[in-house]
């Protein structure tokens, strides 16, 4: 799922299954979910806050 419109500069997996992708200035702009439809109930989805990375990590 795209949250900004700005071309991926790398990714990082925060937790088993859910990867961030950043841009070239470690900012999110968008996530996946591995294989969710069978795992995650996604009707509802909020972030408290997610750890501070550099898109070089």
């Amino acid at each position: 799922m795209a949250l900004k419109d700005a071309p991926g500069a790398g990714s990082r997996e925060i937790v088993a299954g859910l990867m961030v992708d950043l841009d070239a200035n470690g900012d999110v702009v968008g996530f996946a979910i591995d294989q969710a439809f069978g795992k995650r109930d996604l009707t509802r989805i909020e972030t408290f806050a997610l750890p501070a990375v550099s898109a070089a990590e």
